[in-house]
């Protein structure tokens, strides 16, 4: 009897450690006023858990957007809108004072999602999120997963945890 090869597996596996090996080596995803992070967007077929067919995958550029909205670094969106995006966000409120005072001191910080790390696997939307705190090209990276909610992508109050915990903030929120 012939093994069989689970292809999907394979190609996660391969694309996880290409993700990998580029942000080891420095890759090239710095966000600047020239440079624009875009991808095609990575989609596999969505499952239907018990609330429902799962919402459609975010690309890399929409993930990368919603990070840049929420960090206030994007567009100019109201707290609530910012707090939206992320699972129980409201807890995250005390912060936002803080978190664009941060962001104010500190004009040379790029963050966003390395290109092409977006990836469904099962009902959970995955990505690789890179940080360069001061802006001299020393970039730090996480996973970075999101969870279906109400018909939309949320980002779990642990992974924002994660996050701040990248930049050395301390949230009230995350203990």
């Amino acid at each position: 009897m012939k093994p069989q090869i689970n292809t999907g597996f394979l190609l996660a596996t391969t694309a996880a450690a290409l993700s990998m090996t580029l942000t080891a080596c420095g890759s090239d995803n710095v966000r600047s006023s020239e440079i624009t992070i875009s991808a095609a967007p990575t989609t596999t077929a969505a499952s239907t858990g018990a609330a429902g067919a799962l919402p459609t995958p975010l690309t890399t550029e929409q993930l990368d957007t919603m990070l840049q909205d929420l960090f206030g670094q994007g567009r100019q969106v109201s707290d609530d809108q910012r707090l939206a995006v992320v699972q129980n966000g409201e807890k995250f409120r005390s912060d936002l004072t803080e978190l664009r005072k941060a962001m104010s001191e500190n004009p040379n910080a790029k963050f966003g999602v390395v290109a092409g790390s977006v990836v469904l696997n099962g009902e959970i939307l995955e990505a690789e999120f890179w940080l360069d705190k001061d802006g001299n090209g020393n970039q730090r990276s996480a996973p970075l997963n999101l969870v279906p909610a109400q018909g939309e992508w949320k980002i779990p109050a642990e992974e924002i945890c994660g996050i701040l915990a990248q930049t050395d903030y301390k949230s009230p929120a995350c203990r």
